[in-house]
């Protein structure tokens, strides 16, 4: 994918639009189904100019297939920008696009600037610093990817470097795939079958995801004596203005989220699929955005739970021994805590809670339960049980065994989860992080009240309030 610079000025056709947009300082909304041509609108370009000026909320119009490639277009630059909702059918469906906060708007600003660099011609010659992974999805994006990316963060504020961040979600050293999330959703790509030789370098992420920035790796270098973090960069001439300063911790968990799990087209529509025909079966759970009226809660149990890993991380010390019920008991007191938290119309119902975990007895244990009305989503394969492993002498929980059907129901539960405003869980997991700066990514950067059994304390975001 070539570098892709700022637009230009608007088209004159555009410019009473901005007077709009003036006038209507916090929202912008674009009819794109219309067009006094003949040909096909230019339904990207239309979407920059509704978001000029200091629009933070664009609505757009028009056929879903078409007006969701422009979104691509329009948002792979501008990593301040996410994508909401739509609504209508596909033949004219309305989609929004939300801003980030004026807070965080200048961070994510430096970030365009350093993902998708104007003046780069040649995108596989991009100053970058690299780093690879094919580890689990928790442990790749909250761990691997993570901590590579907070430590390019600190190295820009330095002034040591000025390159892209650039992830790739697969490791040329691995013979073998291990885990499978991208096969069958992403068609040709047989991931079982990848070899260092023939995976692209770049496939499995952008299959699900929008590519992360405009440097890409060719063919040609993958699999070359790449370390665990390879900074294949230039030194820079241009000294950036106070980067990344006065921002914490959770402020760059978010930011990473934002970055790294932003959906492309084809993977929004099979979301948006998804979660209609689950809202069918389950009419009370509330829109996401209508407010405070959920708990979500995530369980991790598995591997964590087996004599190795309670030896080797301590893991009963680190809150892993917990039982739905001690989930509930938290999330029930927290909602009885804030009042806002629940609502009023529903007062004399039981309280609504989402329920994710890896062990089949915590989702027979909360279906059952009478203290709420427990909802899920069913996995892409089936979830173990931590006794019958236990029992069978077995440590192997069938992770290697996830594919693109997991994937696709982490995504929808997230989606789903996002509508609660608190969470229940153990950030000393992974994936626990995921799910949780996961429902901060899907609410615009604000997070959901956080309750952690782990020994693990982590910092609330502070630049996405307004």
């Amino acid at each position: 994918m070539a570098a892709i610079a700022h637009p230009a000025s608007c088209l004159s056709c555009a410019l009473l639009w901005q007077l709009l947009v003036q006038h209507h300082l916090c929202c912008a909304a674009l009819r794109v189904g219309d067009s006094p041509h003949d040909g096909e609108p230019d339904y990207a370009e239309q979407l920059r100019a509704a978001a000029a000026g200091n629009a933070t909320r664009v609505a757009v119009t028009g056929p879903l297939q078409k007006i969701g490639e422009a979104i691509d277009d329009f948002l792979i630059p501008r990593l301040e920008w996410r994508f909401s909702h739509c609504s209508g059918s596909r033949r004219k469906s309305k989609c929004v696009l939300l801003r980030v906060s004026d807070t965080a708007l200048r961070h994510f600003r430096v970030l365009d600037s350093l993902q998708f660099p104007a003046d780069t011609e040649d995108p596989n010659r991009c100053p970058a610093t690299i780093k690879t992974s094919s580890g689990w999805v928790g442990q790749a994006t909250e761990e691997d990817f993570y901590f590579s990316f907070e430590r390019w963060v600190s190295d820009v504020k330095d002034s040591k470097k000025r390159t892209a961040f650039l992830p790739v979600w697969s490791d040329p050293r691995m013979d073998s795939h291990p885990a499978e999330y991208f096969s069958p959703f992403c068609g040709e790509l047989d991931v079982s079958s990848m070899t260092a030789s023939t995976v692209s370098p770049m496939t499995r992420q952008e299959c699900f995801f929008l590519p992360t920035s405009s440097c890409t790796m060719d063919t040609a270098h993958w699999g070359k004596n790449l370390v665990d973090e390879t900074d294949m960069a230039v030194p820079f001439r241009h000294r950036l203005s106070k980067p990344f300063d006065h921002i914490s911790s959770g402020d760059l968990h978010v930011m990473w989220q934002m970055l790294f799990f932003r959906q492309n087209a084809r993977t929004r529509d099979e979301i948006a699929r998804r979660e209609a025909e689950w809202r069918s079966e389950n009419q009370a759970w509330p829109a996401s955005g209508a407010g405070p009226t959920c708990a979500a809660i995530h369980v991790r149990h598995g591997d964590k739970l087996t004599p190795f890993w309670i030896k080797a991380h301590d893991t009963i010390a680190g809150g892993f021994n917990k039982s739905f019920d001690d989930y509930l008991d938290v999330a029930l007191k927290m909602m009885k805590e804030k009042p806002q938290l629940t609502d009023a119309s529903r007062s004399k119902e039981r309280p609504l809670v989402f329920v994710m975990s890896d062990d089949a007895d915590i989702i027979a244990k909360a279906k059952g339960s009478r203290r709420a009305v427990v909802h899920t989503v069913s996995p892409g394969t089936p979830l173990p049980s931590l006794s019958d492993t236990l029992a069978d002498g077995k440590n192997d929980f069938g992770y290697a065994a996830a594919n693109s059907g997991d994937m696709l129901s982490w995504l929808l539960s997230i989606r789903l989860m996002s509508a609660c405003s608190l969470f229940v869980g153990n950030t000393e997991s992974s994936f626990s992080r995921f799910l949780y700066y996961g429902m901060c990514e899907q609410r615009n950067g604000i997070c959901p009240r956080l309750f952690s059994f782990g020994r693990r304390l982590d910092e609330s975001p502070t630049i996405f309030e307004e």
